[in-house]
């Protein structure tokens, strides 16, 4: 059975979507959630350099989002 090729561009771009909709669903500002998020804006910061400026703006935003614990609208 051959083996599926996933680009990391696929990759970067399902972790953002995973933390677009963690914090749809308010879970940075839920204590046991955040450590979680954390990781996954750690990992996509490793890839900063293939991520596109819209989303790194977005994720700075969503830092400071977790960093004032403010809702996300």
């Amino acid at each position: 059975m051959a083996e599926k090729k996933v680009s990391l561009r696929t990759v970067i771009f399902d972790r953002m979507n995973e933390i677009e909709n963690a914090f749809i669903r308010q879970e940075h500002l839920d204590p046991k959630s955040i450590p979680i998020i954390e990781g996954q804006i750690a990992w996509i910061s490793k890839m900063w350099r293939i991520v596109g400026d819209d989303d790194k703006e977005w994720i700075e935003s969503a830092q400071y989002a977790m960093e004032e614990k403010l809702p996300w609208k």
